[in-house]
């Protein structure tokens, strides 16, 4: 249904039939619903507009979705704009793929917009959101209403985050991302074929995007792989999903297959309009007009159309072909570099000229993660000196560095500046101790795990984060106690370090799970729910969001226990509801004040969770969604991000039974 605005304020109403399904349930067909506005003639309204149709669908999720195009130009797309008043509000492109669209011949069917609200007027609801055509005068109807604040709520929380897909590359699927409330989250993506998930990662690092207002940001790339069970010969629709909210981002799904849908219905309809136009030439030959020269015309537009379909197939089958030359090389690098990431102990034999070796160490890097440095403390270095409570060990000539307090060890040789580090020890008889310490190397703070096995001993895999304090008066490592939450037990001893350029630090030094795992929550978990490390006196904090994951490297099987010695909830009073599960199984969670300071909270929970042989277990911690509320909206500051709680180390721990 075309509507225009008449003088008088009438509306003139000219019925238009179409063959598109129906998506509200209000028709057996839906019709295209148009209305300029601003125009003072039904005349002059239509003058300058006749190309442009479309239709509001309503609400689908937190979207606005329709459909609309212009007749004039068939295969490109035009964009939308939401307007609540005279505020614009939202702004997408109509360049989604709808099948009852290519129905009706609308152009290839590339036509559907889902627009979300990016801000909210000042003024009390109810909102009434019109859609419009950017850059032209026409509305599309119905307008939507949004009653409640909770409605406009709706169509705004999943819009915080912006990206594109931007095409498939050498067997990976590329594109950008950002998170525009909190442009330093590196989000999670989820790739997805048709309704299953099959891909999760976050992104690889920071690249120039323009998006649709032309402003150039520094946004985080992503390259997906395509898993070779694609490879088989159907066609997979392909979506990128961003964020715990499962925001799609713009420009998928993409389709992948030896048949291309959009692309062959595309031809299909070029192959449609060719025929048309012959058809209209034929009408109008001369009786002696030589018919086996238009046979002949006719047969070669249509081999032309065959053959841009077999172009099609090829293409797809290129893209096939690099995800399989993508696949085999990731496993010619394997093979040539089995368990590069992985620092293994030393087996050598006695040398040739039957020189002895050095003694096998408890690890050694391998070729492609040496460090830039290393430190035997058993042999009591030179190059290194503790100092306070860290102190060369008088029990035993071979034990390092007993660890009885607080202190540092100044290393001479190593780099400055930011790093990652791995220390590497005995005697961790209490695997909780490590939940009160704090580890730096030059006054930055370490996040990272610490893996304890059953004799206790204990290795540190850390990296920098933040700035250094202003004061660095010491040149490598140093450890603090939080004498509130540990105090020291005299009984660790450090016997190696070794340093290694920021983020180059292996995954893991022993094949075998741990026994104790104790997660210095940072940069390793800076998303899936969590937000970036706000270093400080403690140790820094990592801020929670409704609900985030921490992927824990354990011994499998048996009964598990866990521990958070400090937790700093946004509001006390949301600790009742937390959540705790560890694979998929609900823990049974304990919630404590802190002594002393009201403002804190001791967690310790348990579970019996059922064998696992991946080794790896994933630790949820989440509360109810209205739980979640900013700083800004209590009062508290400038900060809009939706928080629950802060913490800094979670220790889990294998009993067995």
């Amino acid at each position: 249904m075309a509507q225009r605005r008449k003088s008088s304020g009438e509306l003139a109403v000219a019925d238009e039939s179409s063959d598109i399904a129906a998506r509200t349930g209000a028709g057996d067909s839906l019709t295209a619903g148009v209305l300029p506005i601003g125009s003072a003639e039904p005349d002059s309204a239509a003058g300058d507009w006749d190309g442009y149709e479309g239709l509001v669908f309503g609400i689908e999720r937190d979207r606005i979705v329709g459909w609309a195009w212009d007749a004039a130009r068939p295969y490109e797309p035009v964009d939308v704009e939401l307007f609540i008043g005279d505020l614009r509000v939202g702004r997408g492109s109509a360049d989604r793929f709808d099948i009852e669209l290519a129905k009706a011949k609308r152009g290839n069917g590339m036509h559907r917009f889902e627009v979300s609200l990016e801000r909210l007027p000042a003024g009390s609801p109810p909102y009434v959101v019109r859609t419009v055509i950017a850059d032209t005068e026409v509305e599309l109807l119905p307008a939507v209403t949004l009653a409640t604040i909770e409605d406009a709520e709706t169509l705004q929380s999943g819009n915080e985050y912006m990206g594109k897909v931007t095409g498939i590359v050498d067997g990976l699927l590329c594109g950008w991302v950002l998170n525009w409330q909190n442009p330093h989250e590196e989000p999670i993506l989820t790739l997805r074929d048709g309704d299953i998930n099959i891909l999760t990662r976050p992104t690889r690092g920071r690249m120039n995007a323009v998006i649709n207002t032309g402003v150039t940001v520094n946004a985080y790339r992503f390259e997906l792989p395509l898993p070779g069970n694609i490879l088989d010969g159907r066609q997979h629709h392909l979506s990128v999903l961003a964020g715990p909210s499962g925001r799609e981002l713009a420009g998928s799904p993409i389709t992948f297959g030896p048949a291309d849908v959009a692309s062959i219905g595309q031809s299909l309809a070029a192959v449609f309009e060719r025929q048309q136009q012959l058809d209209q030439k034929v009408a109008l030959l001369e009786p002696g007009y030589d018919h086996a020269v238009l046979e002949k015309r006719i047969t070669g537009n249509v081999l032309d159309r065959v053959d841009m379909l077999l172009n099609i197939h090829r293409d797809a089958l290129e893209r096939e072909l690099a995800v399989l030359r993508r696949q085999v090389t990731e496993l010619l690098q394997l093979s040539s570099e089995s368990k590069s990431d992985v620092i293994l102990p030393s087996n050598r034999g006695p040398a040739i000229d039957d020189e002895a070796l050095q003694p096998a160490k408890s690890f050694t890097v391998m070729a492609r993660s040496s460090p830039l440095i290393s430190y035997d403390l058993e042999s009591g270095p030179e190059s290194a000196t503790p100092s306070a409570g860290l102190k060369w060990s008088d029990t035993s000539p071979s034990s390092g560095v007993s660890i009885q307090g607080s202190g540092s060890i100044e290393l001479e040789g190593v780099p400055a500046g930011p790093g990652s580090v791995i220390l590497h020890g005995t005697g961790a008889t209490d695997p909780f101790e490590f939940c009160g310490i704090v580890p730096a190397f030059h006054g930055r703070t370490l996040t990272g795990r610490v893996e304890i096995d059953e004799a206790g001993d204990w290795t540190l895999i850390g990296t920098t984060v933040g700035r250094a304090v202003d004061d660095v008066s010491v040149k490598g490592l140093s450890i603090t106690y939080l004498h509130d939450q540990s105090r020291p037990s005299g009984l660790l001893n450090l016997s190696e370090i070794a340093v290694f350029h920021r983020g180059r630090v292996p995954e893991r030094v022993d094949l075998t799970p741990p026994l104790t795992t104790v997660l210095y929550v940072g940069t390793d978990s800076s998303h899936g729910g969590w937000y970036a490390i706000e270093p400080g006196p403690r140790g820094g904090l990592c801020w929670m969001g409704a609900q985030a994951e921490l992927m824990v490297r354990i011994r499998q099987g048996g009964v598990y226990r866990l521990r958070i010695p400090e937790i700093r909830p946004l509001v006390g009073d949301i600790m009742s509801k937390l959540q705790i599960t560890l694979g998929g199984v609900p823990m049974k969670v304990k919630v404590s004040p802190g002594q002393g300071d009201t403002s804190v909270f001791q967690v310790g929970a348990e579970a019996q969770v059922p064998y696992d042989e991946t080794g790896v277990l994933a630790l949820r911690l989440s509360f109810p969604d209205e739980c979640a509320q900013s700083p800004m909206e209590l009062g508290l500051n400038a900060d809009q991000r939706p928080l629950t709680i802060a913490l800094r180390a979670v220790a889990l721990s294998s009993i067995r039974t």
